[in-house]
């Protein structure tokens, strides 16, 4: 059966993000009053939780602290939108999966904001039929793929099993395997991360974008070249 259904993580998968959000999360911690140490660590360690958690683990108090910061955050990245380069493959994969007629969406842990203006500076703003960035109301990637199915119009069990999520990280693996959606396909472009991302729930595993058209066309993914288990295996 092949994939009729994709949803693509956006920072370090279709937007090459770094190091400007890093740097930019640092300094906003910093002028708040955090200890800039603490705040790369809280950035980067573990897996992904929302914008107000992250900021709470770099030590921010609860309520008006951290918002603040979230909020300081969400306009950085929508005032510097144009700044963020598609990753490699990326307009390539997205061309491929329009001409067959995939459906396509957006979870990102990037503010709703933030996440819509980054897609709009691509050029992106027609290719995705959905666009979910964290929200209080949708804070994480299992809210996002739970609400994409729902609005599918299809049943559940049918739009899941045409689905596939693909990202560089952990968490939309974990996000995808929970809520069934079949395919997981991690996207490992310095082919050091394919273990920690199988260990999460990905299926597949691809070291370019490029390498998703071949995956579209396969009616059996997990028996082809990009299944996970044999990628790990050196087979």
């Amino acid at each position: 059966m092949r994939i009729r259904h994709v949803i693509f993580d956006l920072d370090h998968t279709l937007i090459d993000s770094s190091p400007l959000i890093d740097d930019a999360w640092t300094g906003i911690c910093t002028a708040a009053g955090l200890d800039s140490a603490a705040a790369r660590d809280a950035w980067s360690s573990g897996p992904a939780v929302s914008l107000p958690d992250t900021a709470r683990r770099a030590g921010a108090s609860e309520g008006a602290q951290a918002d603040g910061i979230v909020s300081e955050y969400e306009r950085f990245v929508t005032e510097s939108a144009g700044l963020f380069a598609p990753c490699p493959g990326a307009a390539q994969a997205l061309l491929g999966a329009r001409e067959r007629r995939c459906s396509l969406a957006v979870s990102s842990m990037a503010p709703q904001r933030a996440a819509e203006a980054v897609i709009e500076a691509q050029g992106w703003g027609g290719v995705f039929g959905l666009v979910f960035g964290w929200s209080a109301q949708m804070p994480g990637k299992r809210e996002h793929v739970r609400e994409i199915a729902r609005r599918a119009g299809v049943p559940a069990h049918l739009w899941l099993a045409e689905a596939m999520t693909v990202g560089d990280g952990p968490d939309e693996m974990r996000a995808g395997q929970a809520e069934g959606v079949r395919l997981r396909c991690g996207y490992d472009p310095g082919g050091g991360a394919g273990g920690q991302l199988a260990q999460a729930g990905a299926n597949l595993l691809v070291s370019g974008l490029s390498e998703l058209e071949a995956v579209l066309d396969s009616v059996d993914p997990l028996a082809s070249r990009h299944s996970a288990a044999r990628r790990l295996r050196g087979a």
